[in-house]
């Protein structure tokens, strides 16, 4: 990889970890079960964590058809076009 953002740690043993891609990290349907809205995935909550994200072209974290609430917690993110973004149904 490239030089790092400034404060970042040079490794982690818990962080994954995209740099110079197109999207960094595509997070997909969170639940199997079919239909929108919370109730779909029994009103469950789905968590991201520990991601590092830089210098990707377009995005950093995209998550797309959750019909559940999710929680991103200990991303960081930097110098992409857009940090984080998706949809809910």
């Amino acid at each position: 990889g490239g030089p790092r953002p400034l404060g970042w740690p040079a490794s982690s043993d818990s962080a994954n970890e995209a740099y110079g891609s197109l999207v960094g990290f595509f997070v997909l349907r969170l639940c199997r079960q079919p239909g929108g809205g919370p109730a779909a995935c029994n009103d469950g909550c789905a968590l991201v964590r520990d991601l590092r994200s830089w210098k990707n072209a377009h995005i950093g974290v995209l998550f797309v058809d959750a019909p559940t609430n999710m929680i991103a917690t200990g991303l960081l993110l930097a110098d992409n076009h857009i940090g984080i973004t998706g949809n809910f149904h």
